[in-house]
């Protein structure tokens, strides 16, 4: 070969912009990451149609290594999520126990949040007679699950036995809303408070906090004042907690109070009649 073919070669090698021009550019096409095939396409001048390209490359390599990171951490994230307890009774259900939200986003912020995971409601629509709620559980590389799910708003008279409506429009929303908020939770997390509640008599329950001196004086003065019979309140709250009767006042558990009184409301409405 001449000069001036080897010349020709040179110029060949120089200003071709093919990926396989030479040993050097040849490399770009087993980078690891798109980002860095971008950057070199870049550098090396490659057409806007090829940048172009290796940037939707780009989106589509993160949106899939984000995908993957989510169910990696959810799945990692269930594997260590702690047990979720009954930390509330419902008195308008028989005094039902359930879950609140306050103790579950407690309960599981933490964990979610060490895996890179976090809980949402970016939008709330309510409506004349039902209330939505979306739930995002998100990842921080960006991707996003979502959960929307619609229900009545709760007109139901709150009274006890006077069963008259005490509750205002607001209120039907704002509570509404809160069980809307914990069931999302719970459907988008794929978890339920378990039957053991944190009010449990038999010494495995995690917490132990029992009423105020100043509750405890108040329920006694109120079931003195109203001559409820000590014993069959007592028999009663036990049942409403699932355990044997209470020896005494003092020793309901704190979650306890809300119902304490609504039980001592309900049948001073009823002396009243």
């Amino acid at each position: 070969m001449n000069n001036t073919d080897d010349k020709t070669a040179d110029s060949l090698a120089v200003n071709d912009k093919r990926l396989i021009a030479d040993e050097t550019e040849s490399a770009v096409v087993v980078q690891e990451s798109p980002n860095e095939i971008l950057l070199m396409a870049m550098k090396q001048k490659y057409e806007p149609a090829f940048i172009k390209e290796m940037l939707v490359i780009q989106i589509a390599y993160e949106k899939n290594e984000a995908r993957k990171a989510y169910f990696d951490a959810v799945a990692n994230f269930k594997a260590e999520a702690p047990k979720l307890k009954k930390d509330k009774v419902n008195a308008a259900f028989n005094n039902s126990p359930y879950t609140s939200l306050g103790l579950m986003l407690e309960t599981f912020n933490p964990p979610l949040g060490q895996h890179g995971l976090s809980l949402s409601h970016p939008k709330i629509d309510v409506g004349e007679t039902t209330i939505t709620a979306v739930c995002r559980l998100s990842h921080r590389l960006g991707h996003t699950e979502s959960l929307p799910i619609t229900v009545p708003i709760d007109q139901s008279p709150v009274g006890g036995t006077s069963n008259r409506k005490v509750r205002t429009p607001i209120q039907d929303i704002k509570t509404s809303l809160t069980y809307l908020r914990s069931i999302t939770v719970e459907a988008i997390l794929g978890i339920t408070g378990t039957e053991a509640s944190t009010h449990d008599n038999d010494g495995n329950s995690a917490e132990k906090a029992y009423l105020t001196e100043d509750q405890v004086k108040e329920i006694k003065k109120k079931l003195k004042d109203l001559k409820i019979d000590k014993s069959a309140f007592l028999g009663y709250m036990g049942k409403a907690f699932k355990c044997d009767e209470f020896s005494d006042v003092d020793k309901i558990p704190a979650t306890g109070y809300a119902a304490a009184i609504s039980v001592i409301r309900a049948k001073e409405k009823e002396g009243k009649k």
